[in-house]
């Protein structure tokens, strides 16, 4: 498909240009990209320069994450909105609910808060693929987290991190909004004015926050009720969809992991890390256990008396 017939299709649907979202135009984008063929700013599907796409460091692998953000169709993790208490001075920030990290993180974007770290700690990593990283050094802080109406609060113990993941999408489709309303939710991340994420609340919080409310909304979405606040999770489905929707090549869709930041892609892509196996291989082994099966039946004599006789190797 030419660059203009991919234009003609996102104007006719109204998605952004830049980010292939919905809901904006290209001039009001706020998503940071780096198209990786001519570094402007725009996704790498909706470049005209017709050059090959350059290869790139491994350790730049979570930049280039956030820059082949070509889906067309969005998925949305729990974000939510918060306040931050410590030193006796208090920031707003965006938090992001992960259950699959053992640790809740801080970055070092709040350093507005002028934090005294309470002690260091060694830490080593599990990535994707079962990689390990080398044992991090990390400061622990104790801060107060505040809900917006200030009606809960939880004091906890952090680790800092400089950065905590890349770009992660806000839910600003108001049909989405209204049948959350409808449900009495509210969601407080869809107010917030930050973009990043500064605070990662793991299982080691999550458990202290969930209420057990849990409401399934339309669009393939659930909305889960916290004591931070209402979060919603799921893929975007129903909307938008249309018999002319680009095509997106699977190997360029974007996956947004928190365990990826230390592998290079190489490893990542590796058949091994996948639980992929060779065809042949596999071949082999039924091949050698059909022949084994054979040779046991072949030595097998049943005896008079009923019991069996084996010959050994």
């Amino acid at each position: 498909m030419s660059y203009d017939e991919k234009k003609q299709i996102l104007f006719k649907k109204g998605i952004c240009f830049k980010c292939l979202n919905y809901g904006h135009i290209s001039r009001k984008c706020r998503v940071k990209l780096k198209c990786l063929k001519c570094n402007k700013q725009h996704v790498t599907l909706m470049c005209s320069d017709k050059k090959e796409i350059h290869s790139f460091k491994t350790n730049e692998s979570s930049e280039v994450a956030n820059n082949l953000s070509n889906n067309n169709y969005k998925v949305y993790l729990q974000t939510i909105c918060v306040e931050i208490v410590g030193q006796g001075n208090k920031i707003r920030v965006r938090g992001l609910l992960d259950s699959a990290s053992s640790r809740s993180y801080v970055s070092d974007r709040v350093k507005y808060l002028k934090l005294r770290p309470l002690r260091r700690e060694k830490i080593i990593h599990g990535l994707f693929g079962g990689k390990k990283t080398a044992p991090l050094e990390h400061d622990i802080y104790a801060i107060v987290i505040n809900d917006l109406n200030g009606s809960f609060k939880l004091c906890s113990e952090v680790f800092s991190e400089r950065k905590i993941c890349g770009f992660v999408l806000k839910i600003e489709n108001q049909l989405i909004l209204d049948n959350l309303r409808i449900n009495k939710f509210e969601l407080s991340d869809a107010s917030c004015n930050e973009d990043e994420i500064d605070l990662l609340l793991g299982a080691d919080l999550i458990g202290k926050l969930l209420t057990g409310k849990c409401v399934q909304l339309n669009f393939g979405l659930a909305a889960i009720h916290t004591k931070l606040g209402c979060t919603v999770v799921g893929k975007e489905t129903g909307l938008g969809s249309s018999d002319d929707e680009i095509v997106v090549d699977s190997s360029v869709q974007t996956v947004l992991s928190l365990y990826v930041n230390d592998i290079s892609l190489k490893e990542l892509w590796e058949i091994d890390s996948l639980g992929i196996s060779d065809p042949i291989e596999n071949i082999s082994k039924r091949k050698l256990f059909d022949e084994q099966l054979k040779e046991f039946h072949e030595k097998l004599t049943v005896l008079p008396d009923g019991r069996y006789e084996v010959e050994l190797p």
